[in-house]
């Protein structure tokens, strides 16, 4: 538990709250490239779209079409990311959202295009989907705000909201796509955020260094 001492916030009494077993944190992207991060409890990392999921943005001619072919990709693809999970032991997924549906989609190295398919809410519906059939918990209440500033590594409070955050102290910054702590360690942002909303679903979560991803984290010397 956290207090608010001295306009800095500072643990008070135990946190025997937290959770045991073994959860995944999801960070929902804007790219199609990087459109969802996954990072578990027990700090295995998963990464979500790429080149197969911008070509169905590219070739979309209608939103009809759009809507189907997203469907059909987020359909396979949950089924085969919580098949893995429910093998590996995962109890409850949580999802970040900020209540956005734009998806950003590169066309080329100068140009972004907005459009609107509701992709977020379409992938958490197909996760919904599959794990209601294994017996996983999804919950998509988390905001997202925060995550991407505090640090996991530090067990950095995640204010709740921005005059929370106007007088908190963050463990790091981030720095485009890499978040840079005190001790000048270098974490992909992204799975600092997916593992931050695991620790807002009442759970600790270790990230390895050394893991194999995009090198999260690696030394600044």
């Amino acid at each position: 538990m956290l207090t608010l001492q001295n306009n800095k916030w500072a643990k008070s009494g135990n946190e025997a709250d937290r959770h045991e077993g073994k959860v995944i944190g999801i960070d929902m992207g804007g790219k199609a490239s990087n459109f969802a991060v996954c990072v578990s409890s027990y700090g295995e990392i998963d990464r979500f779209g790429g080149a197969e999921l911008e070509e169905i943005c590219h070739n979309a001619l209608t939103d009809e079409s759009v809507k189907r072919g997203l469907d059909i990709y987020f359909l396979h693809h949950a089924e085969k990311m919580v098949l893995k999970w429910n093998a590996a032991g995962v109890t409850n997924i949580f999802v970040g959202c900020c209540g956005g549906d734009y998806l950003k989609v590169v066309h080329d190295n100068e140009n972004n295009e907005l459009f609107k398919a509701g992709a977020h809410r379409r992938f958490i519906s197909s996760l919904r989907d599959v794990c209601k059939e294994v017996g996983i918990r999804i919950d998509a209440k988390f905001n997202e705000y925060y995550t991407s500033q505090a640090c996991s590594l530090t067990n950095d409070y995640i204010p709740a909201n921005k005059a929370e955050a106007e007088v908190y102290s963050f463990g790091g910054n981030r720095v485009g796509g890499l978040y840079i702590t005190k001790t000048r360690l270098m974490l992909d942002a992204d799975v600092n955020a997916a593992a931050n909303i695991v620790r807002l679903g009442g759970y600790d979560v270790v990230i390895p260094i050394g893991c194999d991803f995009r090198n999260e984290i690696r030394s600044m010397v």
